[in-house]
């Protein structure tokens, strides 16, 4: 809140300290009543502004861009605060610019551009930028007016507010031209520079006395426009009474100021302080462009094709391709890589055929002393773990069933107690298994960011000609460099880099206004509460279909608010035959970097594949050699089956081969949902191994399956994606000082 307000009031005092060149140009009666009504125009032409020293009028050096403001600050520290070891800190505000992009609209800019350096406007590398050629044009200038309307207040009933206005040129429909002069002003730059050093507040103030640990930062933002942005003053109506029922009464609640517990009373609902008090509505609009179809580059190198066996370990519940795993005890006998089949492009069907077999089964009847899958004598993890989960040399299912088995185990022991019905008995005449496979794609890929047309850089880091300085222009002295700072970027330009940011914010409304107030100490800021009115509501709240249908939900009302974003902005309006984006949106709308727009439903989402880009930690630049990889696991289901000699339970015949079943065989699963819902038949068993798994591996296509399975690239490693926040509606907002 506190940085846009510090801009506006940098940039008013320097307008009135600085020459700018500002062309009255004389409008027709009826293309000024078609386009405004009563009001003042103006077209500001080669328009540019900047914070400079005394002397830069005439020709001083090194002064450019040190016009200041200073942040003092004002009483003393609490006792919580000095005992913390806190200090008080002192600001300089310098240079603050705005004028156009030294590169024309829409064309790519770089690093010679987002930097901070400061110098006369147009001279060289060294200057920021240029003059705006032409911010609007004759039929869409800047506006103040006043103007009359119809609202309704408080209480829902429509009323006469008058307000005074001033109005940014109306954002065009169709971008103008790169080049003509109307698209200069979708084309600024701003910018400014901060010295922020701690104050000993026992050190009497004199030069830099008591100052330490200078922070020194940059902001610049180079390709974005303000068109369409206005601001409304007005008094607000009346309607809220304690009668009306809106108040609700009030509540207490204690908060916590200057380490005090302090009582304070608080209004539910609408404040009768509502009434004809000052207030005021903006829209801020501060675009870059439509990213709906601008997305970074994602270049795959050669793909890499592999079926990989995983062998499952019951006890654990856990695949593996490998023996090392950290912190994991392995299971049975050290294994080898795993990799089946691997090679370049794509995969000939008798290749990937040949990996369907029974490599890697594990079965859903493996006998409780079965010396097969006991585990190793030596932990190959022992390394890594601080102590052994079980002993070693121990059988596996020791962890699961702690109790004593039969010898001969659970199918071939005389015991009556094994007995336990035709699930069991099944299990001991039907042995089924399955094998896992990894079908996988592997490459490496280049990442290739759009070519920038609007970046904002917040940054620290300098082109240094000597010693880091200490000191700040406005005090002059000091070590190292105190004259005005190099912010140009060196070859790994540093700082937080935002791209191609849209920002469409709706504070308030004429029947939601934003208001200011006190209470005699404290000063508070609100957005005014929706009133609980048809009338009021009605005009601020969005029927979405899929959410709150018509038919079912406040079938007799019709909800006019709308979404304000780079798109549209409420009804569209044409003046002197050029299409304007509207200004009557009541929801605001942020993005950052690339986006998916719905043009149906005016919906802005953030684009979420690797060709997303937005906000970085440093420069987003190309780059090579990232890693990236598709997998899809597979399970074949095999069996094999005996007969009962009829010897009773110690007298089975041999178990016949191992085959695959066919796919889709079983029985349906009875709870899941899913496209193939069929398990293994006999899926009790003692072993916890296979359990509702089913045939899911392509045997009729492995290798066209394979073949499709194509990686989706990486991003860049400091690309951290696109942003969005869309359909925001601020219901109610209050910034209140405490403690004055």
């Amino acid at each position: 809140m506190k940085l846009p307000l510090l801009r506006i009031l940098c940039l008013a005092i320097a307008a009135i300290n600085t020459q700018s060149a500002f062309a009255l140009v004389a409008l027709e009666d009826e293309v000024l009543s078609e386009t405004t009504g009563e009001g003042v125009a103006i077209l500001p032409e080669s328009f540019a502004v900047s914070m400079n020293g005394a002397d830069a009028a005439n020709g001083g050096a090194g002064t450019y861009g040190t016009g200041y403001m200073r942040f003092i600050p004002v009483g003393p520290l609490t006792a919580t605060a000095i005992a913390k070891g806190y200090q008080k800190a002192d600001g300089w505000l310098y240079g603050v610019s705005l004028a156009q992009s030294k590169r024309d609209y829409d064309v790519t800019i770089d690093g010679t551009d987002w930097g901070v350096p400061f110098g006369a406007f147009g001279t060289g590398a060294t200057d920021f930028g240029r003059g705006v050629t032409s911010w609007g044009t004759a039929d869409n200038p800047w506006l103040i007016k006043t103007l009359t309307t119809t609202e309704p207040n408080f209480f829902g009933t429509n009323k006469s507010v008058t307000y005074l206005g001033l109005e940014a040129p109306l954002y065009h429909s169709t971008q103008p031209a790169t080049g003509t002069p109307a698209s200069s002003a979708y084309n600024l730059k701003l910018g400014y520079w901060m010295d922020v050093a701690m104050r000993d507040a026992a050190v009497v103030e004199s030069g830099y006395a008591g100052l330490s640990n200078r922070l020194r930062l940059a902001f610049a933002w180079n390709g974005f426009s303000v068109n369409g942005s206005n601001l409304k003053m007005f008094q607000t109506l009346d309607g809220v009474s304690v009668a009306n029922s809106n108040v609700g009464g009030t509540y207490n609640a204690t908060l916590k100021i200057n380490g005090v517990n302090t009582l304070k009373t608080f209004n539910y609902g609408l404040s009768t302080s509502y009434n004809q008090t000052f207030g005021m509505a903006g829209l801020l609009r501060l675009n870059s462009r439509a990213t709906d179809a601008v997305r970074a580059s994602v270049a795959l190198n050669s793909i890499t094709r592999e079926i990989i066996q995983l062998d499952y370990y019951p006890v654990r519940n856990y695949n593996t391709v490998s023996q090392t795993r950290a912190g994991l005890y392995v299971e049975g006998a050290v294994l080898a890589t795993n990799t089946v089949v691997s090679g370049i492009g794509t995969m000939a069907a008798a290749t990937a055929n040949a990996t369907n077999t029974t490599a890697g089964l594990d079965e859903s009847y493996v006998p409780m002393t079965d010396t097969s899958k006991r585990g190793p004598t030596v932990d190959p993890d022992a390394a890594s773990l601080p102590a052994n989960p079980h002993p070693l040399g121990t059988f596996p299912y020791k962890d699961s069933y702690p109790g004593n088995f039969f010898d001969g185990g659970v199918c071939t022991g005389s015991t009556t107690g094994n007995q336990s019905g035709n699930n069991q008995f099944g299990q001991c005449l039907n042995n089924e298994g399955f094998t896992t496979r990894r079908f996988k794609a592997r490459a490496t890929n280049t990442w290739t960011p759009p070519a920038a047309k609007s970046v904002m850089r917040i940054s620290t880091q300098e082109l240094l000609g000597g010693t880091f300085g200490t000191g700040t222009p406005a005090l002059g002295g000091g070590s190292g460099l105190d004259n005005v700072p190099d912010f140009r970027p060196n070859a790994t330009p540093e700082g937080i880099f935002i791209y191609d940011m849209n920002v469409n914010m709706v504070l308030g409304n004429l029947y939601q206004p934003l208001m200011l107030s006190t209470d005699g100490n404290n000063f508070s800021v609100e957005l005014a509460r929706i009133p609980n009115n048809v009338n009021v509501y009605s005009k601020i709240y969005t029927r979405y279909e899929s959410i709150d249908p018509q038919a079912s939900v406040d079938p007799s009302v019709t909800y006019q608010g709308s979404t304000c974003n780079v798109h549209r902005c409420g009804t569209a309006v044409t003046y002197g035959g050029v299409g304007y984006q509207g200004s009557s949106a009541t929801h605001s709308s942020i993005t950052i970097g690339s986006t998916v727009y719905d043009a149906s439903t005016n919906k802005l989402s953030a684009a979420t594949g690797s060709d997303a880009y937005g906000v970085s930690f440093g420069e987003s630049l190309a780059q090579a050699g990232l890693n990236t990889q598709a997998s899809t696991d597979y399970v074949q289901v095999w069996n094999r089956t005996r007969t009962d000699s009829g010897g009773g339970w110690s007298a089975y015949g041999a178990w016949g081969a191992v085959a695959a079943k066919p796919a889709l065989t079983g029985q349906p699963h009875p709870s899941l949902n899913r496209p193939t819902p069929y398990e293994t038949v006999f899926n009790q068993n003692y072993n916890n191994q296979v359990l509702g798994i089913h045939t899911t591996m392509p045997v009729s296509n492995m290798a066209g399956t394979l073949n499709n399975i194509t990686p989706l690239g990486s991003s860049a490693l400091n690309n951290f994606g696109s942003v969005a926040i869309d359909g925001l509606l601020i219901q109610h907002l209050k910034f209140s000082t405490t403690g004055l």
